[in-house]
């Protein structure tokens, strides 16, 4: 297939009279264009839907931490009752383990709900704008024919066209630069989280036998 550098050579050395026949239709230009936008749609539809994939797994991975911690204080409580306060600070360390997971686990899902919440919006956001492009289409077309009808085979320059390029090639560096640094970011604002994670975590770990004694309280036994 030519190259858009290619093709622009071969307007240049064409007749001139025939210059208009050889270029690219406006008209098609504008269908191909929603047809790409659509096909772009059914990309991140899909990057979505696996966004939202993260969200359920981070989401089961959480209950099964919630329910481990409620299944080790219903040991402990049992092992309490049966006066074996041994298998009660076993069962009440993996409580508070499973607890300490559940709460790394929630803020993991909050991360992913967040996720899923932007690619919802640029979704609906880019299905908004092929739906403008699709209700603009005939219009376009019109002065599309208009323009066609008025213009001059001599008016037509090889630089215009460069200039296109030119000016392409700009915003495509521009949506790069833009897209690495909100990337560089969010790493960095995700660093930060985890090290206060790390620090909360380094020294606020419970104490088993606290929690035991904590747990005969209730259960009346002292």
């Amino acid at each position: 297939m030519a190259t858009i550098f290619q093709r622009v050579s071969l307007i240049v050395r064409s007749n001139i009279n025939d210059l208009l026949d050889r270029f690219e239709d406006p008209e098609k230009v504008i269908d191909q264009c929603i047809v790409d936008a659509k096909e772009e749609y059914a990309a991140m539809l899909k990057d979505t839907a696996a966004v939202k994939g993260n969200l359920t797994v981070a989401k089961g991975k959480l209950e099964d931490l919630q329910k481990e911690a409620s299944e080790w204080q219903e040991i402990a409580e049992k092992a309490v009752k049966a006066g074996n306060d041994d298998d009660a600070r076993k069962a009440l360390k993996k409580a508070m383990e499973a607890k300490t997971g559940a709460e790394s686990q929630t803020a993991v899902v909050e991360k992913c709900q967040s996720a899923v919440d932007k690619a919802v919006d640029a979704l609906n956001s880019f299905a908004d704008q092929i739906h403008g492009m699709e209700a603009k289409k005939s219009e376009l077309k019109a002065k599309a024919v208009a323009a066609r009808s008025q213009q001059k085979a001599n008016e037509l320059k090889s630089k215009n066209i460069a200039g296109s390029l030119s000016k392409f090639n700009e915003m495509a560096e521009k949506i790069d630069a833009d897209l690495a640094a909100q990337e560089a970011m969010a790493e960095l604002t995700g660093a930060d989280e985890n090290e206060e994670e790390d620090l909360k975590a380094k020294y606020s770990s419970p104490d088993v036998d606290d929690a035991l004694l904590e747990l005969k309280k209730k259960m009346g036994m002292i």
